[in-house]
């Protein structure tokens, strides 16, 4: 299980920045392959920030931000190891009415290693929390 972070985009739009609390709820229901020293994250195309990325390591110690992989090469790797790794990425979170948002959550490994969901939230008490996800592709 993992975790991530960032505000909130008008109705429809996505968001450049992904609330912190959404994202880590996106990511402590989301499942992808283990065995994977270290798993990448990145949200809305950039690093987690720093207090985001320390919350996310409590619960999985190898989460480093996406940087620090070579996310572009097949498959992922660790730069300072080489180990193979696991990518994480949350994007375009946006509003589909007052009270309920969605978002993307991909995983990708390697060829033919990946996946990749809508996470669906709804707003409670000012803050959005994770109500199911549906995939979108598989490879």
């Amino acid at each position: 299980m993992l975790l991530l972070g960032g505000m909130l985009a008008a109705s429809g739009t996505p968001s450049r920045t992904f609330p912190a609390h959404a994202a880590f709820e996106a990511l402590e229901h989301a499942t992808f392959p283990g065995g994977y020293a270290y798993t990448c994250i990145r949200v809305d195309d950039r690093d987690p920030s720093p207090a985001l990325l320390k919350r996310v390591q409590r619960n999985v110690p190898g989460a480093v931000p996406a940087s620090a992989c070579t996310a572009a090469s097949v498959p992922v790797t660790y730069r300072l190891t080489g180990e193979h790794a696991v990518l994480i990425s949350t994007s375009h979170f946006h509003r589909t009415e007052a009270d309920r948002a969605e978002a993307n959550l991909d995983i990708h490994a390697g060829p033919m290693a990946g996946n990749g969901y809508t996470v669906y939230f709804r707003l409670v008490a000012g803050r959005w929390q994770w109500v199911g996800t549906k995939m979108r592709w598989a490879s």
